[in-house]
């Protein structure tokens, strides 16, 4: 983890990146919030902790495998 700070990241960004890549919020299936503006759309992906609790389903979370590339 330090590296990526050393490097400027942001420990939320990695946690909300990272939380991205093998499961959709609610938000992601609303065929309305896919239409709005992409300010709007962006204000979505980026997630506290307490909301990513909130709003977490392990029945929502892929069955296949994620591949994490820099």
């Amino acid at each position: 983890m330090k590296e990526y700070q050393d490097r400027g990241f942001l420990p939320s960004a990695l946690l909300n990146g990272l939380a991205l890549l093998g499961w959709n919020p609610p938000h992601r299936e609303d065929p309305n919030v896919l239409s709005e503006s992409v300010g709007t759309f962006l204000k979505h992906e980026v997630l506290s902790m307490n909301e990513m609790e909130q709003m977490f389903n392990i029945n929502k979370v892929g069955k296949s495998g994620v591949k994490f590339e820099e």
